[in-house]
C-alpha cells in the first residue's frame, strides 16, 4: 500500500468521523434500537401513573375495619407494625 492509499484512506475515516460528531441524530444501530427506547418510555410512564392514580391508604380503627367487613367495602387489608425498629 502506497503512502497516497494510505493517506486517502485516513482522510476518508477522518471524514466519517467529522460527520459523525456534526450529525449526532442519526441512527447507528439497528433500525429496532429506536422503538425498544419508545417502548420502554411508555412502560415507564404507564406504571408512574398507575402509581400516582392508585388511593391512598386509609387508616381505620378495629371497629371501622369490621364494620366495612360486613358491607364488603374490604378490598385488601394490610397490617403496619408501628412502634417497632
Amino acid at each position: 500500500m502506497s503512502r497516497s492509499d494510505s493517506n486517502r484512506k485516513l482522510s476518508g475515516q477522518l471524514k466519517a468521523l467529522r460527520h459523525q460528531a456534526w450529525h449526532p441524530g442519526e441512527p447507528d444501530g439497528p433500525p429496532w434500537r429506536n422503538d425498544i427506547h419508545a417502548l420502554i418510555a411508555i412502560f415507564a410512564l404507564a406504571a408512574a401513573l398507575t402509581l400516582l392514580r392508585s388511593p391512598a391508604p386509609q387508616e381505620l380503627s378495629y371497629t371501622e375495619l369490621k364494620q366495612a367487613e360486613r358491607e364488603d367495602r374490604i378490598a385488601q387489608v394490610t397490617f403496619a407494625a408501628w412502634g417497632r425498629d
